[in-house]
């Protein structure tokens, strides 16, 4: 447990710090950059993570999840790397001109062959952070993830200054990308196998190819709303819709996706041990619906205000659009754990099956009400896709977890009492201001005020407070002394 809230600390102070990074580099290229070159980039990027999700392959999922790690494992997991990253890296390289053509866009060609790059040096750098993760090592990883992440941002915004456009955000991935590589090589295990083999493969395959499918059909649904936008309207408009989604996806880089990397290992060795896992489960579900609740409740009372202050009045239309984010999201959260401890399990097959019913689906809605408009699509996907799974996780939670739907969805009364609270205070000033937050930002500022000071009442004695205090007890034994 010392070693899990270790490795959770390190986890979060990176995802915390690099979120901070993140912000100012966005306030200050959405200020010079257009939606339209944020669209290109997206459509670019999506198909390079695409790429990224095949080069990988649920390899690193086959490292962590293995009760016995043997150097010739590594050694195989290594070269299956490699030579998967050769064959995509160069498909997407040699399809650039394809991707152009659909889209009516020739500078996609020069961007996606130029992100290629990433697939082609990222087996040397996955593999070593991926045995640090599976001894919940995260200290290197967070250094190197920072250091990497401040050159990338510097270089983005020098170069969105001097007139790069579009070619700023591939350029920031690309540095990005090459320092996390060259970085981490300073932190590389003294045992860790430097050269290939073979004699695992099989194995290897075996495991990661359910892992594989799951995650590139999880990542073609979660991507399919923008490369249809780029399709039937315009890369504007795919600018915009991102710009919503990533604000909407600020809680998952918050906490989701500080927990996870350490909660799949960590769950893995309670199976290992054969420890009951149903109190840690109960404690986290309570710990994030808590967080994710409020949070997504008040981002999508202020959207608005959000958006204009954050990147400017151009991405007003982005506002509309984060409302329904946040709504989907904040539903889909009540399940959001459950992958990675499913995962840690060594439950793949599961995972891969809930994973591509739900992204099937949601690629069936957005081809099914994108001829509507962007709004009726986004309204489809907020009203189905979180009916669709909370059904399929409260039935497979009692399949797999021995846990029932009663008991599931009991502990979800306090988050959602705290929500209701917490929320009261930005309804109510909204109302009465009558929605005209620029006239009244100082008020609005007070409520949001009073409704953190309400919610972190609330949880004092509950479960968030119970990690709360004793750091804070820390902090004062160390100033006191």
């Amino acid at each position: 447990m010392s070693s899990f809230k270790k490795a959770l600390a390190f986890s979060f102070v990176g995802k915390y710090v690099g979120i901070v990074l993140q912000l100012i580099s966005m306030i200050i290229l959405t200020r010079i950059l257009t939606p339209e070159d944020y669209g290109i980039y997206t459509i670019a990027i999506i198909f390079v993570l695409l790429a990224n999700i095949l080069r990988e392959s649920g390899v690193s999922n086959y490292l962590i999840k293995e009760k016995e790690l043997s150097p010739e494992k590594i050694r195989s997991a290594f070269s299956l790397m490699l030579i998967i990253a050769f064959i995509v890296g160069s498909c997407l390289y040699y399809s650039a001109s394809f991707v152009a053509d659909f889209y009516g866009e020739d500078k996609l060609i020069f961007m996606i062959q130029l992100l290629s790059i990433n697939i082609f040096v990222s087996p040397f750098g996955t593999i070593i952070i991926t045995t640090l993760r599976r001894n919940l090592h995260f200290k290197p990883i967070v250094i190197v993830t920072l250091i990497s992440q401040i050159i990338s941002i510097s270089s983005m915004i020098g170069l969105a200054k001097n007139g790069y456009a579009e070619l700023t955000l591939v350029y920031g991935s690309l540095i990005n990308s090459i320092c996390n590589f060259l970085f981490i090589q300073f932190y590389r295990p003294p045992n860790l196998p430097s050269l290939p083999g073979i004699g695992k493969i099989k194995e290897i395959i075996s495991y990661s190819k359910y892992v594989g499918a799951a995650t590139i059909i999880n990542q073609i649904g979660k991507q399919t709303a923008e490369l249809a936008v780029g399709k039937h309207f315009n890369m504007e408009s795919v600018g915009q819709l991102n710009r919503a989604n990533n604000t909407a996806g600020l809680f998952n880089q918050l906490v989701t996706e500080g927990l996870n990397p350490v909660l799949t290992p960590y769950i893995s060795r309670l199976n290992r041990n054969n420890i009951d896992i149903r109190p840690s489960l109960k404690k986290l579900t309570n710990v994030q619906l808590t967080l994710a609740w409020p949070f997504y409740a008040i981002l999508a009372l202020l959207a608005e205000p959000v958006v204009v202050i954050l990147y400017g009045k151009q991405w007003l239309i982005a506002s509309v659009y984060l409302m329904l984010f946040c709504f989907t999201r904040a539903v889909s959260f009540a399940f959001q754990h459950i992958d990675a401890i499913f995962m840690g399990k060594g439950l793949a097959k599961q995972v891969m099956k809930i994973q591509v019913s739900l992204s099937l689906l949601q690629i069936c809605i957005v081809l099914i009400f994108i001829p509507s408009g962007i709004m009726d699509m986004l309204l489809a996907m907020a009203l189905i896709l979180p009916a669709v799974r909370a059904c399929i996780y409260l039935y497979m939670i009692k399949a797999h977890l021995k846990i029932s739907k009663t008991e599931y969805v009991s502990w979800f009364t306090f988050p959602l009492l705290t929500t209701l609270i917490t929320a009261a205070p930005v309804i109510l000033c909204m109302l009465a201001i009558d929605f005209q937050w620029a006239e009244n930002i100082i008020v609005l500022l007070s409520s949001l005020c009073i409704s953190v000071i309400i919610w972190l009442i609330l949880v004092w004695n509950q479960e968030i407070g119970n990690i709360i205090k004793p750091f804070l007890r820390s902090v004062y034994i160390k100033k006191s002394n």
